[in-house]
Formats: structure tokens, sequence, C-alpha cells
């Protein structure tokens, strides 16, 4: 019986929260007694006038500045600060002297820094999207609005970003500086990036986007219409402007952003305009909510008009799994749901699909089909974990129970025996499909479901 491997398709979504104490060192957030621009606003009842934002934070600057020089002078070093959702100046300073900063007149509190990594989930249907599109027309669906990206960044050349017929609005694209315009267009029309705020010097400080979440996420949120491998598909709005708000930096430097960079972030967010502020990224237990600065920043850009969507995380489902920004009650907390579709890799024999998931080493072009030969019938226990007589295997996809040694040593073991592929089905005690490390073994290899596997062998 011929075994099938079509060509792989699969998409990771999900990113775990970082736990709570995951904190950047020598780093913190000196929040400051006196009210942010947003809540002065509110308070005369000013609305949401932009130009009064503007003069508001303006104020707030300008009463920084006596806090800025007291804590220079007790050897913090000034690295941003905030004006509009929060009132807070971002120090670096040793550990041992930052109980210093706690005395200076007009601190609020010191809080400690903390790391935050990207979220994502996905679903459309059940959120009836359709329905809306087909309500208000698709040339319409987010026709006019603003939508900040808190995330990796945004790949602006990207063919879901690439549309002409949007006029940039008055006053935009927004930068932090001018060579990062080229990550702009006439959709994505803010980039900003808060690389000089992370924990490690990142080696691109630029708003591009290095980790792909943020243009994930994006595409999810606005994307235009585009024809892919698997799919046409578009956005939930895909009129609606983006801007690129970068708080985490280059793989493997800064895969956790900080709570500084995200806070400065969502401060020029709202000082931009925008009309949606979204966070996928997360803490994975949120601060006590008089302490949670998150939690202020958002109830104040509220305050401001903006709507603030936050990811719920992927923690769940038990209580108390809804971390930080997620439990602000300013936001609009989204949490898992299932698609109406799923996008596999399949093993096919006799006729009959199995959904396999491939392994971490390198995919062939295209299908590959050959004999499968259950290593069971060689004289192995099946588990593959010694080397197989040159020729045994020769032109077949070894059929191997999981466990005992490194999925590495089973693929070197039935290479030694010529095999051309290797299916691995997982053991009762762990019955659910894995991707196997496979370190540097170039062999095709997927693995199934303990229940598949057995099928498939019988």
């Amino acid at each position: 019986m011929n075994r099938h491997f079509p060509r792989h398709l699969w998409v990771s979504l999900l990113f775990l929260s970082a736990s709570w104490g995951q904190i950047v060192p020598d780093r913190y957030i000196v929040e400051l007694s006196s009210a942010p621009a947003a809540l002065r606003m509110r308070a005369q009842g000013r609305g949401t006038n932009r130009p009064e934002v503007e003069r508001r934070g303006v104020e707030v600057r300008s009463e920084q500045a006596r806090t800025r020089l007291a804590i220079e002078q007790e050897g913090g070093r000034i690295l941003e600060s905030a004006d509009t959702v929060i009132n807070a100046i971002f120090v670096a300073m040793p550990a041992a002297d930052a109980a210093r900063l706690a005395r200076i007149p007009g601190v609020r509190h010191v809080h400690p820094v903390r790391q935050f990594k990207p979220l994502l989930d996905h679903a459309v249907v059940v959120h009836k999207i359709v329905d809306a599109w087909n309500q208000i027309g698709l040339d319409h669906a987010g026709l006019g609005i603003k939508i900040a990206m808190i995330d990796t960044g945004i790949d602006n050349t990207h063919p879901a970003f690439q549309d002409s017929s949007l006029p940039v609005p008055s006053g935009f694209p927004k930068t932090n500086n001018v060579s990062d315009q080229q990550y702009t267009n006439h959709k994505v029309i803010v980039a900003r990036s808060y690389a000089s705020l992370l924990a490690t010097t990142d080696p691109d400080p630029s708003a591009r986007d290095r980790q792909g979440h943020g243009t994930g996420t994006s595409m999810a949120a606005a994307g235009v219409q585009n024809a892919g491998p698997l799919a046409t598909i578009r956005g939930v709005a895909p009129k609606a402007y983006l801007g690129n708000y970068k708080v985490f930096g280059s793989p493997g430097v800064n895969d956790t952003a900080t709570e500084d960079a995200i806070i400065k972030a969502f401060d020029d967010a709202a000082k931009d305009g925008m009309d949606v502020i979204n966070l996928s990224l997360g803490d994975a237990l949120a601060a006590p909510l008089a302490d949670d600065l998150e939690d202020a920043a958002i109830a104040n850009a509220a305050s401001l008009g903006a709507i603030v969507v936050a990811a719920a995380g992927n923690t769940g489902p038990d209580l108390h799994t809804i971390g930080s920004p997620a439990s602000a009650l300013g936001a609009i907390t989204v949490g898992a749901s299932l698609n109406d579709r799923r996008f596999a890799a399949t093993a096919t024999a006799g006729g009959t699909r199995y959904i396999a998931t491939p392994g971490s080493g390198p995919t062939p072009a295209g299908a590959l089909t050959a004999r499968l030969k259950d290593i069971t019938t060689l004289g192995d226990n099946g588990l593959a974990c010694s080397p197989f007589a040159a020729g045994s295997l020769k032109g077949e996809i070894a059929l191997i129970l999981r466990g005992t040694c490194f999925f590495t040593d089973k693929i070197a073991n039935i290479v030694a025996g010529g095999a051309v592929g290797a299916l691995v089905y997982t053991d009762q005690a762990r019955p659910d499909a894995i991707i196997m490390s496979v370190g540097t073994q170039t062999l095709p290899a997927m693995m199934v479901s303990y229940a598949d596997g057995i099928r498939i062998k019988n």
C-alpha cells in the first residue's frame, strides 16, 4: 500500500505570554501624581479635541521638567516619557539606588518594567463579519478608521497593505524619525519604533517588522483582498488605515516588549488620533488594578474616544488566566474561538487522509509517495532506536512509534536503512501529534496522532 505525503500547508498563530515577575533589570516607570492630558480634558469636559490634547500634553511635559532634573540628580538616566494617557517618566537606574526615586516630590509610584510577549488567536465566521460586510459593503468596511497596531511592526510591502485609492489623511504619515517614512504608504500611515526602550540593544531599531506577528495581526484587522496559496483572504476592515507602533525587536534579541515601550506607543497612538488601538500581546497575570499602568492608560485613551481591543491570551480556559492588558476595565477583551476550517498537512493511506504534523526539518518541493514499511516487520520493536541494515528500508517510508530515543536518532537510524521518509505516530500516553525536532536531519518526516497511527498500522 502506498502512503502519500502532500506538500504541507501550515500557519502558526499562537504565542505564549510571559509570566508575571519577568521584569527588565534596572528599569523603572516613574508614575507622577499629577494627571495626564487625557484626564485633564475629561475633568474639564473638553471631549476629544485633538489640538487641545496636544496643548495639554505640552503642559504635562513642562511640569515633568523639575522631576526629570531630580531623577538625574539621584543618578537616574531618562529614557523617555509619556504625557497623554499616563503621566510617567521612563528611567534606567541601578536597582540598589532605585528606592530613592520614590522619595522625589511629585512621584506617585515607581513600577518595575515588565516584559510582554505577542498573542494571536483568530476566528471569522463566528463573529458574523461576513454579515457586516454584506450590510455595509466591502468598499465601506473600515473606511476612514485608523487602527493602531502595537505589535512587532508591519511589513508595508506586503500585498495585503497596498491600496493607492486611500488618500493619506492630513498630518500623516507619522514617524519617530525621517528614515522610517519608507515603512509607510497610503494604507500604513504611521511607522513608529520603540526599539530604544527594549531590554537589549537591537541591531535593527527601525519600524520594519522582523518577526511577522504584527504583519499577521494587521492582515487580520485590515488587510486588503489578496489571493494567497490557500485561498483568497482579506482582513475584517479592508478600507481602514493602519498605524505601525513597533514595540518588539529582532528575533532572538528582543522577543519580548517592555512595559515602558508599550505605554509610550499607547501614548503616541492616543495623540495621533487613532480610532482603534489593538494589543495582541500580554503578561500572563495582571497586576492589581490600582498599580496596573495599562489599565489606567486604556481608560484614559477611551476617554479620548479610542476603542481599545486586547487579546485574552493563550493560557486559558481556566479561571484567572486572563492577564494584562486584557484585564483592563476599559478594554474589549477578545478570547480565542474555533474557526470554521483548518489548514493542515496530511498523510494519505489507502485513500484516507489523516491530519499530520511536519517535523522541523526541510520539506520536499512536492508530494512524497512511497511504500510504507512497518518497522516491526523487520524485527524492531517499532521505536527505531537502533540503526537498520543497509537497504532494509530502501525507497520506503518507515512507520515509527514515538518514544524512548530522540527523533533525530530515529531519523538517522532509518536513513541508514535507505528510507526516503518517516511517518511517526505518537504513543497512548501522549495521544496528540507534535512538531518533531529533527535537528540537522533532512529526511521528510511527519507525525500523526496515536489513534490515527494505530488505524494506519492495522
